[in-house]
């Protein structure tokens, strides 16, 4: 590729090298070398320089020009972002701007989301310290900004933490419940719920008997099966207890069935799952 693009995008590496050889330089302002390091990255990134260059990604942009890890560089932005915005805030109060406004990754991580308040805050204690007629120098302005950035920092946890609580319940007034039945209705009731129970009670017991039975049934026929051998399948004995089975099956199924279908007017439920149990014991 050629033209304007691909000459900015170098014009552009070479003022990133130029940038990383300023932090690394022991001898240079490390605040102030990496806040401007931190700013030209953001601008390589928003002016998409690697397409130029032909990477794929910014990713591999930094990781091969510049030799740093695409979260470092990240990194970088955010604490050119932070502190670029101090600087300004400090440079439109007249104040001059530090270089040695050095923040820590933590602070930065923090307060990056929060600028507007940290700035704010920033301005506010500046202004005080003009009014009380201290004298700005470099140790007043930098506390200024490490006060302000761990006030900010602070109020952002609570803030977070106070999003994270869960939400009461909304407390409902419900009105007492008020039984208006006649004692009639209330007799008819309670017995129309005895006898509910009692058709539950009779289906649980006869459905315990039916299992109880099946497993005499299965029982019988291990034991043909251990007479009779491979040819059981074939035997009248077997023919006649799968038989005797599935007619255990089919007939507690309707004792179950009459017993939750059974209708006043012919005894209770009890009285008519009894004698169905009976007559299936007489047979």
């Amino acid at each position: 590729m050629t033209g304007p693009d691909l000459d900015r995008a170098k014009d552009r590496v070479v003022q990133l090298l130029r940038d990383k050889a300023a932090v690394d330089d022991a001898a240079h302002t490390f605040g102030g070398a990496v806040r401007t390091f931190g700013q030209h990255l953001r601008e390589a990134k928003d002016e998409e320089s690697w397409r130029s260059l032909g990477y794929a990604g910014w990713g591999e942009f930094v990781e091969t020009q510049l030799d740093i890890t695409r979260r470092h560089a990240y990194n970088l932005m955010d604490k050119g972002l932070v502190e670029s915005a101090i600087t300004g805030t400090l440079d439109h109060l007249g104040v001059k701007p530090f270089h040695t406004v050095d923040l820590q990754h933590r602070d930065v991580q923090a307060v990056k989301k929060h600028l507007p308040e940290l700035t704010a805050t920033i301005s506010e204690r500046v202004q005080e310290v003009i009014a009380e007629g201290q004298e700005l120098d470099e140790d007043t302005v930098n506390g200024i900004v490490t006060e302000s950035t761990a006030t900010v920092s602070k109020n952002a946890k609570k803030a977070k933490a106070a999003a994270n609580q869960p939400v009461p319940e909304p407390v409902v007034d419900v009105p007492p419940i008020v039984d208006n039945r006649t004692p009639e209705e209330r007799e008819r009731m309670d017995a129309m719920d005895i006898a509910d129970s009692e058709a539950f009670l009779i289906r649980d017991a006869a459905a315990h008997k039916f299992l109880a039975d099946l497993g005499n049934v299965r029982r019988d026929l291990k034991r043909m099966s251990e007479r009779v051998g491979d040819d059981l399948e074939r035997s009248a004995d077997w023919q006649k207890g799968l038989a005797h089975e599935v007619g255990l099956m089919a007939v507690y199924l309707d004792v179950l069935n009459r017993a939750a279908t059974d209708s006043p007017g012919h005894g209770s439920t009890g009285d008519q799952a009894e004698k169905w149990v009976n007559s299936l014991e007489e047979s």
